[in-house]
């Protein structure tokens, strides 16, 4: 489905932005048909979760060379936050959202027609072009219609239409039912099986077991859901005395992906990936440095963990399509090491 700028611009109604994202987000699994309404606010631009999900969130807004990119804004259910703290004015506004890796891989519960930069850590640029050269993702941004006004609240929410209250209790029984707790189902209405599943998750990880839903049990319900997910994924550990950049190579979608540099310190492990493992072999590179940035050697030989696998490179934080015609597109061009997990939902590559 090809959805137009202007679709927005023209209902003149409030939930403008809500309705189009109706026929225009495509979503799989438990997201379901994932709304981003928008609604007046007393804030200048405020995001608010009423989605059952932890979500990473990012804003944008038109500036003089293009558009400032901010993120991320960590929301979780029933949570709000100002993430804009000007007049609106007649700016564009766009925002993105994604669920956080405690709930496994990330979904998106945006879409849009405007293309921006974005980045794995916390950031604030300008984007323009190049997002892939700047070792950056392209990801859709939808537009917040403000219809004008000078404050506005934009609102992540699923087709069950969540009030505050009710989100933050259908995000505590996803989050209660991805660790394997019974608290029925993800409705947002708290029953005695839902306090009783708080209950046990409390007592199991030493907390007060009092079954209130509050800022300290998602703190830890997000612990306890990102360590389950370290347990799956593609990890590197750095065995040697040196600091290691690594890199991986995969195919999703029906294209080839690299993405890289992770920094392994020694002795220490780091994911390059953190949802199951779902194909029957990856790709893996990875060098030891020396204090200076140089490439450390072994008995006068480059210690480097690669194959015969070509896959595109750059010197800086990179993400990749394609592995042919690397130094036409201008990159560098990488033997990778080709690493069989037939079977396995993880995976771990011990660098010695």
């Amino acid at each position: 489905m090809r959805c137009c700028s202007n679709c927005l611009q023209n209902t003149g109604r409030a939930l403008s932005l809500a309705n189009w994202l109706k026929l225009c987000v495509v979503l799989g699994g438990a997201l379901g048909a994932a709304l981003l309404s928008a609604l007046p606010a007393s804030a200048a631009l405020e995001f608010c979760n009423r989605s059952s999900y932890l979500l990473d969130a990012a804003s944008a807004h038109e500036v003089e060379d293009g558009f400032l990119v901010q993120g991320w804004f960590k929301l979780n259910p029933g949570e709000c936050k100002k993430v804009f703290s000007e007049n609106l004015g007649d700016k564009e506004h766009y925002a993105f959202a994604r669920t956080r890796p405690a709930h496994g891989a990330s979904r998106r519960l945006t879409s849009g027609d405007r293309m921006l930069c974005i980045d794995t850590v916390d950031f604030s640029f300008v984007s323009a072009n190049g997002c892939t050269d700047r070792g950056l993702q392209k990801v859709e941004f939808a537009r917040v219609a403000t219809d004008g006004r000078n404050d506005w609240t934009a609102t992540f929410s699923e087709s069950g239409n969540y009030d505050d209250k009710r989100a933050r209790i259908a995000g505590t029984q996803r989050l209660l039912r991805e660790l394997g707790y019974e608290p029925g189902s993800v409705d947002g209405f708290s029953g005695g099986r839902t306090t009783r599943a708080i209950k046990e998750f409390q007592k199991a990880n030493g907390l007060t077991d009092d079954g209130k839903v509050n800022t300290s049990l998602f703190k830890a319900l997000e612990a306890a859901g990102e360590q389950r997910q370290r347990r799956s994924g593609f990890h590197f550990c750095n065995d040697t005395q040196l600091l290691v950049w690594a890199a991986i190579g995969y195919r999703q979608s029906d294209e080839w992906r690299s993405s890289g540099w992770i920094r392994v310190p020694a002795g220490n492990c780091a994911p390059a990936m953190t949802s199951a493992l779902d194909e029957p072999v990856y790709y893996a590179y990875a060098e030891a440095v020396t204090e200076d940035g140089e490439t450390a050697t072994r008995n006068d030989v480059p210690l480097v963990w690669g194959g015969d696998r070509s896959f595109c490179t750059k010197p800086t934080r990179f993400f990749i399509r394609g592995r042919t015609n690397c130094a036409a597109r201008g990159y560098d061009e990488v033997p990778f090491q080709e690493v069989d997990v037939s079977g396995q939902e993880t995976h771990t590559m011990r660098l010695r």
